[in-house]
């Protein structure tokens, strides 16, 4: 079972079902628009925990503090993260193209929230499409 907030500001319980489903309608409307840029859809299979790790990932690429993207993640060791996801540090300087740009996108979507409002990292700003999260 996950919490999450609803409209009215009110939390709800979302039984696991329901979240995937939520992200399975969330992964369909990603891979049209990665279908249309030339990039490899996702699978279908991702999960709450695949995106734990992909949010470890980004951070560690971020070069946040390992002991604040344990804390995030809820490991309890910050070795392990460091460990683990210091190759998504590496990852970038690897990619080309439209995965490069995809990446640097992500790694932007990342930030937000953290209070950098720096320039972004590879596309411009106004490039960078507005997210909407509903509840």
């Amino acid at each position: 079972m996950f919490v999450s907030e609803s409209r009215n500001g009110e939390r709800s319980r979302q039984m696991e079902d329901n979240v995937r489903r939520r992200l399975k309608t969330a992964i369909k409307r990603a891979n049209a628009t990665l279908a249309e840029k030339g990039i490899e859809e996702i699978s279908e299979r991702i999960s709450p925990h695949s995106l734990r790790r992909t949010h470890a990932s980004l951070r560690a690429a971020l070069r946040d503090d390992p002991v604040y993207i344990a804390q995030q993640g809820g490991w309890k060791d910050p070795g392990f993260v460091f460990s683990v996801y210091r190759r998504a540090a590496k990852r970038r300087e690897r990619l080309t193209g439209a995965y490069l740009e995809a990446f640097d996108m992500a790694l932007d979507w990342a930030r937000i929230g953290t209070g950098d409002v720096s320039a972004p990292i590879g596309a411009d700003r106004e490039s960078i499409p507005q997210i909407t999260i509903r509840a």
